[in-house]
């Protein structure tokens, strides 16, 4: 069965990582020190989205494995 879930992509529109963030910093490509703050920002703000997704995925795995296990 296929879910229609939307792509991580489709959610985060602007996705930051360790490695733009240090990049930039090594450029000095922050003026401001707000500007460094919104990528830390839109770093973490999928992390929430990304524990429930790994939430779900395991209460599914252990579900499967319960059927399994009872039939």
């Amino acid at each position: 069965m296929y879910l229609q879930l939307p792509d991580y992509f489709d959610i985060i529109e602007h996705p930051m990582d360790f490695s733009t963030i240090r990049e930039k910093l090594l450029n000095d490509s922050y003026s401001k020190l707000e500007q460094f703050e919104v990528c830390c920002v839109m770093f973490l703000l999928p992390v929430p989205l990304l524990l429930l997704a790994v939430l779900v995925f395991l209460f599914c795995v252990a579900r499967f494995h319960l059927i399994l296990w009872l039939n």
